[in-house]
């Protein structure tokens, strides 16, 4: 059977395209729309992995776990607009501090044999998604003193473009298993082929929309594609350890948030570093 009559495949796809166009619509109508688009994909992500791995009957810290990160999420997004010395972003700060420890008490109300398991989770979601999507968002204001969307489209085009090489490239081309262990889908030919893809779009992007150096350019392809595999195996990871299929099913073909994201929360870092060791 052909990949176009594949109807996983033509689910995926459509999905796809919805999800893009609503990705591209937030990033262009407003940096308040980009931030709003952000905290609701950081919203849903932070709700599937807090029900996979925080006990079940925990409903009340679930949704106070998923507070307190969307809180430090948009403190710390919209800090810089005040100075470091303004009283307004002390008190936030101290808020979120409060906030946070406050978690720790939530567990004493609860009968669980794994407190610091379910705590220690939660305060996962902060580093796991919460702050990829901060620096996605410090991200926005590369080669412009404002928000800029032409870098920030193709910070998700590059994620986006590896996932497709890869699945193309490896359905067509691949034997050579990458990660059998974690991903058996997963070969080192469809690995390469979206690294190729990556590069190829990143050079002349840079180039004539960003009028920067295409090298440049072709060096953060190469970083976001193999930082976004990277994601994508850590995500498996824990899906193999919970031993469940998709993260959820909000998303037809992709399965969850963090099935559809999971490339973009280990590559957003790594393209930050990536600019601010090579492009500041």
């Amino acid at each position: 059977m052909s990949l176009l009559s594949d109807k996983n495949f033509q689910t995926r796809a459509i999905t796809g395209a919805l999800f893009v166009g609503i990705v591209v619509a937030g990033i262009f109508l407003h940096f308040y729309a980009f931030l709003g688009l952000l905290l609701v994909i950081n919203l849903f992500c932070l709700i599937e992995l807090y029900r996979l791995t925080i006990d079940k009957n925990q409903v009340f810290f679930i949704g106070y776990s998923v507070f307190t990160a969307i809180l430090f999420t948009t403190v710390m997004a919209i800090a810089p607009a005040f100075s470091v010395f303004d009283n307004t972003v002390q008190k936030l700060f101290l808020v979120l501090a409060c906030a946070i420890f406050f978690q720790m008490f939530i567990q004493l109300f609860y009968k669980s044999e794994k407190p610091f398991a379910n705590l220690g989770f939660s305060f996962l979601g902060i580093v796991y998604i919460s702050i990829p999507i901060i620096l996605l968002l410090a991200n926005s204001r590369n080669f412009s003193d404002d928000y800029n969307p032409s870098f920030v489209l193709l910070l998700f085009m590059l994620v986006w473009i590896n996932d497709t090489g890869a699945y193309l490239a490896g359905n067509f081309f691949g034997k050579t298993k990458l990660f059998e262990r974690i991903s058996p889908k997963k070969t080192w030919e469809g690995f390469i082929g979206g690294l190729i893809l990556s590069m190829m779009v990143a050079a002349p992007f840079g180039k004539f929309v960003l009028h920067q150096s295409p090298w440049l350019f072709c060096g953060l392809g190469l970083t976001i594609g193999i930082f976004s595999t990277l994601g994508d195996l850590i995500e498996s990871q824990l899906k193999r350890s919970l031993q469940i299929k998709d993260s959820g099913n909000f998303l037809p073909g992709h399965g969850g948030f963090l099935d559809r994201f999971d490339g973009f929360l280990m590559a957003m870092p790594a393209a930050f570093f990536y600019m601010a060791i090579f492009a500041w």
